[in-house]
């Protein structure tokens, strides 16, 4: 009797296929990415220390925020961070951070706003145990956009204070890379 089926010869269980010793094709495939990205020159980004005389310090922050930020950046790059300015090796002192947001653009459809330009303005100095000063008053500006939709207020509110934290991680950053651009010059 005939079937209306196509005839299929039987193949019995798929043979597996055994990367890395074992351990699937995940762990080859991250294998293969380490060896080509290790080629390269690419390296993962590290917290890189202070110069020489930069062991204990002591940071003079007005704000909460950037100060907090400061102090995960130092606790990376392994600086002990000092209680009083006479018991450190230099005291970085930090302005008052100003914050403020401008207007982009408007939706011409709504009116209403639709992109904004957030600025966060700093600056730092640096003074050695003596008060002496090491590194004159640098100012620092960081800028970003963000798209505003009225729709998604909550999710856009905690966008814009995400935002702000990174902004402070790159002035953070921008201080301690100026540091070592100062001493590396001398």
């Amino acid at each position: 009797m005939a079937s209306d089926r196509p005839y299929m010869p039987e193949r019995g269980p798929a043979p597996r296929i055994r990367f890395a010793a074992g351990r699937g094709l995940p762990a080859t495939l991250l294998g293969v990415y380490l060896v080509l990205a290790g080629g390269c020159g690419y390296h993962l980004r590290e917290s890189a220390g202070l110069p020489p005389g930069f062991e204990i310090v002591y940071v003079d922050s007005p704000t909460l925020a950037l100060d907090r930020a400061i102090s995960e950046h130092l606790l990376g790059a392994g600086v002990a961070r000092a209680q009083d300015p006479k018991s450190a090796q230099a005291v970085i002192h930090v302005d008052t951070e100003g914050l403020s947001e401008q207007l982009l653009s408007v939706d011409p459809d709504t009116g209403k706003a639709s992109e904004y330009q957030v600025e966060l303005v700093t600056g730092f100095s640096v003074r050695g145990p003596t008060g002496r000063t090491l590194i004159p008053h640098q100012p620092i500006r960081i800028v970003r956009d963000y798209i505003f939709d009225r729709d998604a207020v909550i999710g856009k509110s905690r966008e814009r204070v995400v935002l702000q934290k990174e902004m402070r991680r790159d002035a953070v950053a921008q201080i301690f890379n100026r540091i070592r651009a100062y001493f590396r010059k001398r």
